[in-house]
């Protein structure tokens, strides 16, 4: 069973620790129990993100984008809402 999740080299969220998951056109940012807020974004759209936001950003490749939508909600169970 799965209990965590890898963003990057650098960033693990673990499943009790995820607030909520909202999704947007080519984002989606995971809010966190303790306030934070991860901003997911596929690298070719990086130039649309406002570098002063109080966000972590992530920028990621297509295929690792897509990685970690899937394994929040297949592995880890978690809803995604679109807010398009």
């Amino acid at each position: 069973m799965k209990i965590g999740l890898k963003l990057d080299e650098q960033f693990i969220v673990v499943k009790h620790n995820i607030n909520k998951v909202l999704s947007f056109d080519n984002e989606f940012q995971i809010s966190l129990m303790n306030g934070d807020i991860f901003l997911i974004t596929r690298e070719c759209y990086s130039s649309d993100i406002i570098s002063d936001s109080p966000q972590m950003i992530l920028q990621l490749a297509e295929n690792e984008y897509h990685r970690v939508q899937r394994e929040l909600t297949e592995y880890l169970g978690i809803e995604i809402k679109d807010l398009v």
